[in-house]
């Protein structure tokens, strides 16, 4: 998977061993950091060969946009 599309607060299915979802806190060079959403697993960086699905955070379209 492309990290480029890839944000803060988005949510990922990670595979590196064990599948989990995680919630996206930053990106490090060519690794993702992420928190577990379940699980007892910390923060930890995961490259795009781990990350197997991605949903978008919503986001704003800005101020006097319609809803």
């Amino acid at each position: 998977m492309r990290l480029a599309g890839i944000r803060a607060g988005d949510i990922v299915r990670v595979h590196d061993g064990l599948p989990y979802l995680a919630e996206v806190v930053g990106q490090d060079g060519a690794r993702v950091r992420v928190a577990p959403i379940t699980g007892p697993r910390g923060i930890r960086a995961v490259t795009s060969r781990e990350i197997v699905d991605h949903w978008r955070k919503a986001r704003s379209r800005g101020p006097g946009s319609a809803a």
